[in-house]
């Protein structure tokens, strides 16, 4: 589930109907990547999270992110129409 400012506020019944369908997982999400939208705050989706208590729960904030890195750097350049010179 994605928050944002406009719709923190209703963490709560999106919750119970997490709850009502028996979530397996719920993934709490907010734009963490440059967009239009603000991010809400680490403790902001804190106070989100304690809404889905009960529920098996991955938030954006307390994930682990893996390292990646390209398998060929310049095929995958050359795919995207860039040049390396």
């Amino acid at each position: 589930m994605m928050f944002v400012p406009e719709n923190k506020n209703q963490a709560s019944v999106m919750a119970a109907i997490a709850k009502s369908l028996r979530a397996d997982e719920v993934q709490l999400n907010t734009p963490l990547r440059k967009s239009p939208v603000k991010p809400l705050s680490k403790k902001e989706m804190i106070d989100i999270e304690r809404e889905f208590e009960g529920l098996n729960v991955i938030s954006v904030y307390r994930g682990q992110r893996p390292k990646v890195k390209p398998l060929n750097n310049g095929k995958e350049l050359r795919r995207r129409g860039k040049f390396i010179e």
